[in-house]
């Protein structure tokens, strides 16, 4: 096969844990980049019944280098099934870092891209 070499430029989404669905987000501009504390608003993209996510987000997976921070997040579907899509609501969500997030891109972990082996070398150390 042409092997990862073939992706690069694009984006390679990298699939969710069954158990979870896919949870939006984007940086909350009340974020310090002098904190250490990376501060994101959430949005659950299943049809939920617009029911908040609290305790059912998962914070799947952080990543630090030194020029990014990648971000992972998740949510348990909530019991039962058959919800209609009024839209769901946004969270509030802090993520503690290593280091203060100063001018480093955050981006969404899923789509890595041909920087994959970059991710996955961090995973194996962690």
């Amino acid at each position: 096969g042409t092997g990862a070499a073939g992706f690069r430029g694009c984006p390679l989404l990298l699939p969710l844990p069954d158990d979870l669905g896919l949870v939006d987000w984007t940086v909350d501009p009340a974020t310090d980049p002098s904190s250490s504390t990376l501060v994101l608003a959430a949005t659950e993209q299943a049809c939920v019944g617009g029911l908040p996510m609290g305790d059912r987000l998962v914070i799947v997976e952080v990543v630090e280098t030194p020029t990014e921070v990648g971000v992972v997040l998740g949510a348990e579907p909530p019991p039962g099934d058959a919800f209609d899509c009024p839209g769901n609501p946004t969270a509030s969500v802090r993520i503690d870092l290593d280091d203060p997030l100063g001018d480093r891109v955050v981006r969404n972990g899923l789509a890595w891209g041909a920087d994959l082996a970059e991710l996955i070398g961090a995973l194996d150390d962690g």
